[in-house]
């Protein structure tokens, strides 16, 4: 996918749907797009099958059992955003590990609400070293496989060359 296509057309909208303009929103999903997915390349993670809540899914490449925490949390600590994800993208009778894999709108907003439950900014767009330490601590975590210069490499190879 173009990346200026996948910006304008589903990462800035959905973003704007919730009420987030910061053009760092943008970048970070960005990489993250490009690095856990490849561009979305991968939907579901490379060499397994669904078999439990930690099997990445979709172009951002969250388990199952992060987005059911991220929508509690949303649930419990931002019930406004809460109710107008669920009337916007949300139908309780889907699957949510079928929502991350096939609605790529669904899945950029999960990604974003990802960084609300930590009180780190989102470092600015314009420094990828910082975007990358920013989610391996927060997405990829400390005992995630990811590295930060993985992530640099796939930032400016997908993101920077396109």
């Amino acid at each position: 996918m173009k990346i200026n296509i996948l910006t304008n057309n589903i990462i800035i909208p959905t973003l704007h749907t919730f009420g987030f303009h910061n053009q760092n929103d943008v970048g970070l999903l960005l990489g993250i797009f490009a690095h856990e997915s490849l561009c979305g390349y991968y939907i579901t993670q490379k060499g397994t099958e669904f078999i439990n809540d930690k099997l990445a899914l979709g172009m951002y490449q969250m388990e199952l059992a992060t987005a059911k925490e991220i929508l509690r949390y949303l649930k419990e600590r931002r019930p406004e955003l809460y109710k107008k994800f669920t009337e916007t993208f949300f139908d309780e009778r889907c699957e949510i590990k079928n929502l991350l894999v096939g609605d790529i709108f669904f899945a950029t907003a999960m990604a974003r609400f990802h960084f609300l439950r930590f009180p780190e900014p989102i470092p600015p767009l314009n420094d990828i070293k910082k975007i990358a330490e920013y989610w391996k601590k927060y997405y990829n975590t400390p005992q995630g496989k990811g590295t930060i210069s993985e992530f640099i490499m796939n930032y400016k190879k997908y993101i920077l060359n396109n």
